[in-house]
């Protein structure tokens, strides 16, 4: 697959506010959940952006809600794109939560 993940840990409160209720999956969600499948518990998608799609997991080993950031394929094939991701998930992964 490819997409390149961001997982920090999730805080419900500030993100109740971007819940979308999935009634129908969509292919993509459905191929992030069988490529995470044994590591994280896919739930549904918390919102969309430029940079690309945020999905509320659970951490199947950890026991808790984690945040996952998927970079579109479309823009992993950008060099530019993808250090632009991985510079925004460094400085959220060094967030205090």
């Amino acid at each position: 697959m490819g997409h390149q993940c961001h997982r920090r840990p999730f805080n419900s409160r500030r993100a109740s506010t971007y819940f979308q209720l999935v009634t129908h999956p969509s292919p993509e969600f459905l191929d992030l959940q069988a490529a995470l499948a044994g590591e994280y518990s896919l739930q549904r998608e918390l919102g969309r952006g430029g940079m690309g799609i945020v999905y509320l997991a659970r951490d199947v080993q950890l026991d808790r809600d984690v945040a996952i950031k998927v970079l579109p394929t479309h823009l992993a094939h950008n060099r530019d794109a993808r250090e632009r991701f991985l510079r925004e998930a460094r400085m959220a992964a060094g967030l205090s939560h």
